[in-house]
């Protein structure tokens, strides 16, 4: 079973557009959010391992949440 980023988890970035400006969706990321239910894994809730400069360890672990919420709770939808 795959779980595909858009398709069946949503993540949600920052805004970093000035007032003036269109909104964009560059910015960190804020959350990553279930399509199938109000499941969501907040970037504050998700310690960084020491060793990640990025910040890619931080949503490697929020991502790992997400994909056990998905074979928990939604397996038959992931099929």
């Amino acid at each position: 079973m795959n779980c595909r980023s858009g398709q069946h988890y949503t993540v949600t970035r920052g805004n970093t557009a000035r007032w003036w400006e269109e909104p964009n969706d560059y910015g960190p990321i804020v959350s990553l959010d279930c399509a199938f239910c109000d499941f969501k894994v907040l970037t504050r809730h998700t310690r960084k391992p020491r060793t990640s400069k990025s910040g890619l360890g931080r949503y490697n672990r929020m991502r790992a949440a997400m994909v056990k919420h998905l074979h928990q709770e939604h397996r038959d939808e992931l099929g």
